[in-house]
């Protein structure tokens, strides 16, 4: 039987090391080819010129960039914020802020048992490590801040000058160390203070001052927030003092109000003005206030902090001059 011509003229197909020898050869002479001395193929004035390209190119680049850069910090106050008062982000309208509060979890609920030592320790931890890091920032910038701050003619803080927010006044309050902040004994401090906007220079509410008592005192805007806060309780606002910034917690709802049997201030109810404005001043401490609640046990109480000015805007939902957290404190006798 005679062989099929096109069968015996069809090459042979390559092993797999010959294809690979071969292309190992093809890439070796696209590396460096000797006939012609160029690398991955391009000549040695060839690749001169472009890398002479691109790094001119990428050096005028960096030096604009640069440029930008230095005009930009240029325009900037190392100090002072280019956007201030309503343009700011804030709009001069501070919000409050509470401790304990753990941005791990996220959590606004303060709960725990206060016959197990293990549900409020890291309350007091928090707070105390709080009350050490301001008292250590106090101390590395006790030359430059102003021990005679008594607001009126006494003055307050200047733009060199912060005053000195002194903490010893807690060594006198249940609301300190050796007291485990009031939580071993079922009645928590929660630590109040104002959020820092630079240059906010609140203006005190002061009702007997600004009694607002004209029939269209409440189409007065000077009179609105006067009113709102003489609407209050008495209760709330029995503390407060000339020339400081108020501050009330109350319930949210009828049912959280009747949940809250007392809330006691320290060392008042409110926050000195002359701290104010802040300036970004060298060794400048926000003051705060310690709130000490008595709650019904074994039930969660919603609660709403205030600070009270008379120009400043209440809003839960921005926590616009205000902030919320709920408590509860665990009825052991009930749950054994």
């Amino acid at each position: 039987m005679e062989r099929n011509n096109n069968d015996a003229e069809k090459p042979a197909k390559p092993s797999c090391c010959t294809r690979f020898r071969t292309s190992m050869r093809n890439f070796g002479h696209y590396m460096y080819n000797s006939e012609t001395k160029e690398v991955m193929g391009r000549t040695g004035s060839s690749w001169a010129k472009i890398l002479t390209f691109y790094l001119v190119f990428y050096s005028v680049f960096a030096g604009f960039w640069a440029i930008c850069m230095v005009c930009f910090i240029k325009t900037l106050d190392p100090k002072v914020p280019t956007m201030l008062k309503m343009y700011s982000m804030m709009k001069d309208n501070p919000g409050m802020s509470f401790e304990p509060f753990f941005n791990g979890n996220q959590s606004t609920l303060i709960y725990f048992d206060p016959e197990i030592k293990a549900t409020y320790q890291e309350f007091v931890d928090e707070l105390q490590k709080i009350v050490e890091t301001w008292e250590n920032q106090t101390n590395d910038a006790m030359g430059s801040l102003n021990r005679n701050c008594t607001g009126g003619d006494g003055g307050g803080s200047t733009p060199d000058r912060a005053c000195l927010f002194d903490m010893s006044f807690l060594k006198d309050t249940p609301c300190n160390l050796k007291n485990n902040f009031g939580y071993s004994n079922g009645t928590p401090c929660v630590m109040l203070r104002v959020n820092r906007v630079f240059d906010w220079d609140p203006n005190p509410v002061t009702l007997y001052k600004f009694p607002c008592t004209a029939p269209n005192s409440a189409d007065n805007p000077n009179c609105a927030k006067t009113l709102e806060f003489k609407n209050m309780s008495q209760s709330i606002r029995t503390d407060i003092y000339e020339n400081y910034i108020g501050v009330s917690c109350q319930g949210e709802n009828d049912a959280d109000a009747d949940n809250i049997i007392r809330v006691t201030f320290y060392p008042r109810q409110g926050f000195p003005a002359f701290f104010f404005p802040y300036l970004n001043q060298d060794g400048y401490t926000s003051p705060f206030v310690m709130a000490q609640f008595e709650v019904e046990r074994g039930r969660v109480s919603m609660i709403q902090c205030k600070v009270w000015t008379r120009d400043i805007v209440h809003d839960l939902n921005d926590r616009q001059g205000s902030c919320h957290f709920e408590l509860m404190v665990s009825n052991s006798s009930n749950s054994k």
